[in-house]
């Protein structure tokens, strides 16, 4: 992804954001590599993990 399409998502505030909930060294090495996904299969199973997380807590 080019600089413009970061910029458009303040993808750099949002880390930025995430990182001041960050626990451990291995936290802040995943936030480093964290990149935008675009591909909608990749995107479907990362929310589809996220609701089997929910649904266990709850």
């Amino acid at each position: 992804m080019n600089d413009k399409i970061f910029k458009t998502m303040a993808f750099d505030q949002i880390k930025q954001q995430l990182r001041a909930h960050l626990v451990s060294a291995s936290g802040e090495s995943e936030l480093n590599h964290l990149m935008p996904v675009a591909d909608q299969e990749t995107v479907q199973r990362a929310i589809d993990e996220t609701k089997d997380g929910l649904m266990s807590c709850g």
